[in-house]
């Protein structure tokens, strides 16, 4: 499958994954579908603005805002007061937006040039080891940059393999200079020596790296082999040492820097602390290693939360029952036994609990905002879907996540289990055929069917106003961050999606809830002037 879509996409799915975690997700956009997550990512990887962390993994997306660039911008006037008249034949850098730009004087902009630009630093953890990444998900790593394959060998002692020249190896180069002497020429080099490796191929040889010198330097003299001779008798003084076990390597900055996932192999005395707090949505804490957590990880911490609060609440009506039976058993007075049928430790869990919303929407375009309880099973969520939006149970087929995936319905003794949704997920219905439609449809079946829609609109038009301006500031805020990244303003980019406009967007609930509709069924539809 994954070649299939790289096939078709040019583009790996694993890097279009964590562009919706780590660039829509993250900050808080809900709604976006995966085709413009997957166009989006593309275009990213083609101007060379994804970089990957090599601490923490994360993806980090170099955006600069387009008015920024132009006349009265930010960017524009920095450099018109730095170097007066901008000139086409110049590139202009500002290391505090860590962007490169070029002049186009035609249109009298900045335009910037991502291959030049990179980011310093990750937008998650901070660290400075960030490089660009290709859209097969292979990161452009950088020499003496640490790679994920594990070494068995060698002396460098951090576990992993680094790269060099487009190669891995065991270790780092050893560095020594050396001076070369031609026909009056005096050229100083430095040499890079690799001599610990577990596989002698990639060992250096002293006559290769010897006769790359000479041909870099003095290509097409006569009787270089001479000069081969002196340099090969040089690099051999100096990789000849009198201790075997001697290794000085290059020193690179950031080579070793400690990952995230070292510290599970650190003693426990010397692991850095792991609870770096970040806040998200409404004040939510997420701790350091959550955000390198894989799917399963989160799939069973997603479980684990969501259970606890309706495993407590059985374990308290447990303890009631049991304190209650002991009461009535002991046959004390009213006041005994008042006394003593309170449980031991006072609860919230049986006087209050927690709600999430998650946003629904139909095949044929129609969206709600859902209110479940925590403990909400598969039967209740159908069961709500049915009253909301008047599609059968039967009829239902359930997807949720990213990409979307069908929920399946519980498997035999777990029917009283919660759903397996969360706060704020987007959840799509597909309205399946029902048996009866298959064979041809009769006059009562469209007199059923004109019911069935009298009974949507009925249904629908009893939501509150305060769940449809709760719906209306959740989708216009997700449209005002999707065109800021897109670098568009809002009525720009609404123009290009019709679907706001049409029964159910946010466009037409606006203007139904401010000024009411009069018109036809058959004609909902806003007309936005495109």
């Amino acid at each position: 499958m994954e070649e299939v879509f790289m096939e078709k996409h040019s583009i790996h799915p694993s890097l279009v994954a964590d562009v919706h975690q780590y660039v829509y997700r993250r900050t808080g956009v809900i709604g976006i579908q995966p085709e413009e997550v997957t166009e989006a990512a593309k275009k990213s990887v083609t101007e060379n603005r994804l970089h990957r962390c090599l601490i923490c993994g994360a993806l980090s997306e170099l955006h600069v805002p387009p008015e920024w660039l132009v006349p009265g911008g930010k960017l524009y006037n920095l450099a018109k007061s730095t170097h007066g008249q901008l000139r086409p034949d110049k590139n202009y850098s500002f290391p505090l937006n860590n962007v490169v730009c070029s002049y186009d004087p035609q249109r009298d902009v900045l335009a910037p040039d991502y291959k030049l630009s990179s980011l310093n630093t990750c937008n998650w953890c901070h660290g400075t080891s960030v490089r660009h990444i290709r859209g097969n998900g292979v990161v452009v790593y950088l020499d003496g940059d640490r790679t994920n394959t594990r070494s068995q060998g060698g002396k460098c002692g951090c576990g992993f393999k680094h790269y060099w020249e487009e190669k891995e190896y065991d270790n780092l180069p050893e560095a020594f200079p050396i001076t070369l002497e031609w026909g009056g020429r005096v050229v100083r080099e430095t040499v890079y020596w690799f001599q610990y490796e577990t596989e002698p191929a990639l060992n250096s040889n002293v006559y290769d790296v010897a006769m790359k010198l000479v041909t870099k330097h003095f290509p097409g003299e006569f009787g270089s082999e001479i000069l081969v001779q002196k340099v090969v008798n040089t690099i051999l003084h100096h990789t000849a040492k009198k201790n075997p076990d001697e290794y000085n390597p290059v020193s690179i900055a950031g080579a070793h820097a400690q990952r995230l996932t070292d510290a599970a192999e650190m003693p426990p005395d010397t692991q850095p602390p792991t609870k770096i707090i970040l806040t998200g949505q409404k004040a939510k804490t997420l701790h350091k290693e959550e955000l390198t957590m894989s799917r399963a990880e989160r799939s069973i911490q997603q479980s684990i939360s969501e259970q606890a609060a309706v495993t407590q609440k059985r374990r308290t009506d447990k303890l009631k029952q049991e304190q209650k039976g002991r009461t009535s058993s002991a046959g004390g007075s009213p006041e005994t036994s008042s006394s003593s049928s309170a449980p031991a430790t006072p609860t919230k869990s049986s006087s209050s609990t927690k709600e999430k919303k998650i946003r629904v929407t139909t095949s044929d375009g129609r969206q709600a905002m859902l209110t479940l309880q925590v403990h909400t099973t598969f039967s209740e969520l159908q069961r709500s879907i049915a009253d909301q939006f008047g599609v059968p149970p039967a009829q239902q087929c359930i997807r949720h996540g990213f990409p979307p995936k069908e929920l399946p319905p519980p498997k035999d003794g777990e029917e009283n289990e919660p759903a397996a949704l969360q706060h704020g997920d987007r959840v799509t219905v597909e309205i399946l055929r029902a048996p009866e439609d298959k064979a041809p449809a009769a006059s009562g079946s469209h007199a059923a069917k004109s019911e069935d829609a009298a009974a949507v609109v009925v249904t629908s038009s009893r939501t509150s106003g305060r769940e449809l301006q709760d719906s209306i500031d959740l989708e216009m805020s997700s449209l005002c961050l999707l065109a800021t990244l897109m670098g568009e303003d809002v009525w720009s980019y609404a123009k290009k999606l019709p679907h706001l406009f049409q029964q159910a967007g946010v466009f037409y609930n606006i203007v139904k809830k401010d000024m009411g509709m009069f018109t036809q069924p058959d004609s909902w539809v806003l007309r936005s002037g495109f």
